[in-house]
């Protein structure tokens, strides 16, 4: 949840990513109002990390599943410039694709998760 645009900033971060769980019918926050204009979303193959565009930050911030069933938060690609990324997309596994606010595409690559 980004909420509206103009009320997040790096001063005023009030973005949130929350999990779905259907099985249990509960929605739990990974990271509440602390993101500055999340954004775009994608989820790895195997279903364990979630990377998320942090649009004013600048950056993509990923979610890494635990055996233990706790989310890890991390910065997995912080770009440079001004604004930053609003959308991501898987396009072979652990290759992401992320376009910036200059209209441009960016390859990412995941090293490792295992």
């Amino acid at each position: 949840d980004s909420g509206p645009w103009g009320e997040t900033s790096l001063e005023n971060k009030k973005g949130s990513v929350f999990l779905i769980d259907l099985e249990a019918e509960i929605i739990r926050p990974l990271a509440l109002n602390c993101l500055a204009y999340p954004s775009g979303l994608a989820l790895s193959q195997d279903e364990k990390i979630i990377y998320v565009c942090e649009t004013c930050a600048n950056r993509v911030v990923r979610f890494v599943f635990s055996p233990q069933g706790i989310f890890y938060f991390s910065t997995f690609y912080q770009f440079s410039g001004r604004f930053g990324p609003t959308a991501i997309a898987e396009v072979i596994q652990d290759q992401f694709m992320s376009q910036g606010s200059s209209s441009q595409i960016y390859l990412l690559m995941e090293k490792s998760h295992a």
